[in-house]
C-alpha cells in the first residue's frame, strides 16, 4: 500500500499519580504509592492491546517510572524526548497546584514561570515531535508517555488547532490515563482533508478500577 493515505496510531499516556516527600509538586517529583499500583494495572492493560512499534517518554521522573515497566515487559527500550516534556509551572506545594493556577495561563504569549517558554513555543514543539512520529511510523503504533499538559497539546495538534490560538478547554487526563487517536499525515482519501485524525478515547481509565485519581 502507497504511504499517501496511511495513518498512524497514538496511544497517550499520562503518568502514575506523583508525590513529593516535602509536599511539593514538581519536574522531579516522582510516581507515589498509589501511582506504582496505577502503573501495574495499566501495564497490563497496555500488554494485551497491539504491540507498538517504539515507546517514547518525557525525561520528567514520573513519565520514566510509568514507561520503564511496558518497556520491560515488552523488551523495548523508550526513547526519552524533551519535547514530552509538561509546561514548566515551577515547583510549588500540592495545595497550590490543586487550585488550578494553570487556567490564568491560557494565552499564546502566557509562561508559567519567570523567563519560561510561553504556551505557543510549548504548543509548536509538541506539534513538531508529533509531525515526525506520526511520518516515520505510518501503519503502526506508538505509546507516548507524558503529562495531561502535553496530551492536550497533542490533542489540539490533531484536531489542527494552531499554537499561535488561545487555550480555552481542556481534556479530562486523569492519572495513568490512556487516550488514543489515529492520524493520516496526508489526508485519508484522495480529494479529501490534506490531515485528517479519528479520536477514539480519551482519558480512558477503565483499566484502573478503583485506583483512579485525578492529581
Amino acid at each position: 500500500m502507497s504511504d499517501e493515505y496511511r495513518s498512524t496510531t497514538l496511544t497517550l499516556v499520562r503518568h502514575g499519580q506523583a508525590r513529593a516527600v516535602d509536599g511539593s509538586y514538581g519536574p522531579d517529583t516522582p510516581l507515589s504509592g498509589l501511582g506504582r499500583l496505577q502503573v501495574a494495572a495499566l501495564t497490563d492493560a497496555l500488554v494485551a492491546g497491539t504491540p507498538p512499534a517504539a515507546v517514547y517518554t518525557s525525561p520528567l521522573p514520573r513519565a520514566v517510572e510509568t514507561a520503564t515497566p511496558l518497556c520491560e515487559r515488552l523488551g523495548l527500550e523508550a526513547i526519552v524526548d524533551a519535547r514530552l516534556t509538561e509546561f514548566d509551572m515551577g515547583s510549588k506545594p500540592l495545595e497550590v497546584f490543586q487550585q488550578r493556577p494553570d487556567l490564568v495561563v491560557w494565552r499564546p504569549e502566557h509562561r508559567g514561570i519567570e523567563g519560561g517558554q510561553t504556551l505557543a513555543q510549548f504548543s509548536s514543539l509538541v506539534a513538531a515531535f508529533c509531525d515526525e512520529i506520526a511520518e516515520r511510523y505510518l501503519g503502526q503504533r506508538v505509546v507516548l508517555f507524558a503529562h495531561a499538559g502535553t496530551i492536550d497539546a497533542v490533542m489540539r495538534w490533531s484536531l489542527g488547532i494552531s499554537p499561535a490560538s488561545p487555550w480555552q478547554h481542556e481534556f479530562d487526563i486523569s492519572n495513568a490515563s490512556v487516550t488514543e487517536l489515529e492520524f493520516w499525515p496526508r489526508g485519508r482519501v484522495r480529494g479529501g482533508a490534506p490531515r485528517y485524525a479519528a479520536l477514539y478515547r480519551i482519558g480512558d481509565t477503565a483499566h484502573l478500577g478503583g485506583l483512579a485519581s485525578e492529581l
